[in-house]
């Protein structure tokens, strides 16, 4: 099967597409990785060469990867996986991201490679994968739309990730949330939470730096009720 995994890189910015790509088991994650990897590895390692006069290797050099994101939506991961299996996944794209990074550039710790986006959708997952707490030190955008989570198995980990700035959870079955585990989330500017089950949003805390809160399609009444085009 060709692969349908493609890098994107900018000035600063490297992600690795992971999507559709029917991850199924160990093997699979494996086999994509070892195709798409290489190549990043490539690059990072260009960037962080201090020799000059390869024409490669001056344009890599002007850029500072500081943001890595991994795209792992559409894979339908809980539909076939069981039990510990289905986070086993994503914790080995997570790892293996962690250790090329860290490999490229010497002196950075496999905990602080910017793994900064990650995107889930469409992946029946029932709770907020427990290893993102692999990158709770720079997750800053997680996308889990579409999916099956329901708030109370997925609490401890979602508090741990305090430098969220954009959290998608539209479209899944959340009819309550334990604001108590997410008032950590101070820095928290986007969050999604239409098309759910809430039927109540009472004792929300108010965010400092929120700038956007979905709420369209739970059960809450008229006010909240406005289509959002954004999430049509």
């Amino acid at each position: 099967m060709q692969a349908n995994i493609h890098d994107y890189y900018s000035d600063n910015f490297i992600l690795i597409d992971l999507s559709k790509r029917r991850l199924r088991d160990v093997a699979t994650v494996n086999e994509a990785l070892d195709e798409v990897l290489p190549r990043v590895n490539k690059e990072l390692t260009l960037a962080a060469r201090k020799d000059e006069g390869v024409e490669e290797e001056k344009e890599a050099k002007q850029r500072d990867y500081s943001v890595i994101g991994i795209n792992m939506a559409y894979n339908e991961i809980d539909f076939v996986m069981e039990g510990e299996n289905r986070d086993k996944l994503i914790e080995i794209v997570i790892e293996r991201v962690q250790r090329v990074f860290s490999e490229a550039n010497e002196g950075v710790k496999e905990e602080d490679v910017p793994i900064r986006e990650i995107y889930l959708s469409v992946n029946d997952i029932e709770e907020i994968p427990p290893c993102l707490t692999m990158v709770k030190n720079t997750l800053e955008k997680l996308i889990l739309s579409r999916n099956a989570i329901k708030w109370a198995e997925s609490s401890e980990t979602l508090k741990s990730l305090v430098n969220l700035r954009h959290l998608e959870l539209q479209g899944n079955l959340i009819k309550r949330i334990q604001y108590e585990d997410i008032n950590a989330l101070e820095k928290l500017e986007y969050l999604s939470l239409s098309c759910n089950k809430l039927e109540t949003v009472e004792g929300m805390p108010e965010w400092p730096n929120l700038k956007f809160l979905g709420l369209f399609g739970n059960y809450l009444g008229e006010e909240y009720d406005e289509p959002n085009p954004e999430f049509v």
